[in-house]
């Protein structure tokens, strides 16, 4: 988890006022969580003695965080797939000419412009294999000689088996801890690449973006499988005298792959957070002195038992309103037609409970916390059969720095007849308001779970440092974990479904 200090600036007349948000330093880490997503958070400053090192944290489907391990990554030169050679290449230009035994590999040549020649046996046959450099720089991290994490619910427990092939990429690798996870199967693996982004016999092994398992019984094979799709393997070969898997190419040529499972990693499914700094604008009507931003997106207040949200969030094209309505200098503002008052209902409530039919209920559980500068408040959808929790998603959050003007805050609307549950992320600041993608949960009461209907993808940023902020913005699942004490986060059980 990354912590933040706040260095706040205090007006005490003031409604609001600015919170400078700054982080401070951490450690590069990968965060996994249970349902498929994977994100990289990068501090604005690599604690000291962190500077080469990446940590992994698994996020379970019970909202718990595990710290899995913390690896050294290592720079190299991107690799070219690997070209089959019968004769060891005739160059002049060597840095090391070694001898090698590293599983099938006898032979290690390095050149100066770091290509790698390696040379060895497979299959009875003996040849080299040169691995041309290209001119980008890469990183891969050295594997755990094994992994036994069992803690709560999670079980991550591999080991390698005849290879020396114990690099691969850090995305790889935070996609196989998440297959690991969300399984529970234990695995052999015949490994990934070497130092040297080399991975002799393999040709499409380099740079560690591929990772080899052995076969379990077809079932759990099935189950790996489609875990490891699920979290960003997205090219995978089993034997052609394999049974057909789902989600599994089967191989045409040869029977390489009779042995193994051939998993290939997309490393486009890891989202890049870049945690700098922050700047939000807090609306805080609560104030009785109104500060002119707070006067224009004052609502109206609901009274509703159970707070359903209002229904101008489920329209499909409310995040563009707010977009365009809110922006600065613009008049009526689409918030000003919002007939919940979220905030002056769910900080006052402790939770509410509807039923749904016979078996199925959905309750709020609401979360406050309040200080002298700052206020908190998380509102949990629940969705329960027989009254015991099946599922939560976070409908509503809203944080509040009271003498800073700084806020984000989101909104949901929940519709009953529908079975459907809107929620989006607006942030503030002193002229304008902005608003994420719309996303919409299903009410699935056949597996008895929140259904993500819609993503956050396809949203168009003006500039780089709009889509940064877009991706900070985008955080907030995570974001209130920032502020609460040990106790806090041990009650904070949540569950969010892609």
């Amino acid at each position: 988890m990354t912590y933040m200090a706040q260095i706040i600036i205090t007006s005490p007349q003031a409604v609001g006022s600015v919170t400078i948000t700054a982080q401070e330093p951490g450690v590069i880490t990968y965060h996994i969580y249970w349902d498929g997503r994977i994100e990289k958070h990068i501090p604005k400053t690599i604690q000291k003695g962190y500077e080469k090192k990446y940590k992994y944290v698994y996020h379970s489907s019970d909202t718990e965080e595990y710290e899995i391990c913390t690896l050294d990554f290592f720079k190299i030169k991107e690799k070219e797939n690997g070209i089959k050679l019968f004769k060891k290449p005739e160059r002049t230009d060597i840095s090391e000419d070694l001898k090698v035994s590293e599983g099938q590999t006898e032979r290690r040549i390095l050149y100066e412009n770091e290509d790698v020649a390696e040379f060895g046996s497979n299959n009875g046959a003996t040849f080299w294999r040169l691995y041309k450099a290209k001119s980008n720089n890469i990183e891969i991290v050295r594997m755990p000689d094994y992994l036994n994490f069992i803690s709560g619910t999670v079980t991550i427990s591999y080991t390698f088996t005849a290879t020396k092939r114990r690099y691969a990429s850090p995305n790889a690798f935070a996609g196989f801890i998440g297959a690991l996870a969300t399984t529970r199967l234990k695995l052999q693996t015949t490994g990934s690449c070497f130092k040297y982004g080399s991975c002799f016999p393999s040709s499409e092994h380099v740079n560690g973006k591929s990772i080899d398992t052995i076969y379990l019984n077809d079932k759990d094979e099935q189950l790996f499988i489609t875990a490891m799709k699920n979290f960003g393997f997205n090219k995978q070969v089993t034997g052609r005298n394999k049974k057909v898997f789902t989600d599994a190419i089967q191989e045409k040529k040869g029977t390489l792959h009779n042995s193994h499972l051939h998993s290939g990693f997309n490393e486009a499914v890891v989202k890049i957070v870049t945690l700098s700094i922050l700047i939000l604008f807090l609306i805080s009507c609560k104030q009785k002195v109104l500060s002119q931003p707070c006067q224009n997106l004052i609502v109206n207040s609901s009274n509703n038992v159970f707070l359903l949200g209002d229904s101008i969030v489920a329209n499909s094209a409310f995040s563009n309103q707010v977009n365009t309505s809110c922006a600065t200098g613009k008049e009526g503002c689409i918030l000003e037609k919002l007939t919940t008052d979220y905030y002056s209902s769910l900080s006052k409530e402790s939770g509410s409970v509807l039923k749904l039919d016979k078996t199925h209920q959905l309750s709020l559980k609401i979360y406050k916390k309040k200080s002298s500068t700052e206020e908190h408040i998380r509102a949990y959808a629940m969705l329960s059969v027989n009254n015991l929790v099946s599922d939560s998603i976070l409908c509503y959050e809203y944080y509040n720095n009271a003498n800073t003007l700084s806020c984000y805050e989101q909104i949901y609307y929940i519709n009953i007849n529908q079975r459907k549950i809107w929620t989006v992320m607006l942030t503030y600041d002193e002229e304008s308001a902005e608003a994420n993608n719309v996303n919409i949960y299903k009410i699935d009461l056949n597996t008895n779970r929140f259904r993500k209907e819609v993503s956050n993808n396809g949203k168009a940023y003006k500039s780089a440092s709009d889509k940064e902020t877009a991706f900070i913005k985008e955080l907030y699942p995570m974001t209130h974990h920032l502020f609460l004490s040990s106790k806090d986060k041990s009650e904070d059980k949540r569950r969010f479904v892609s």
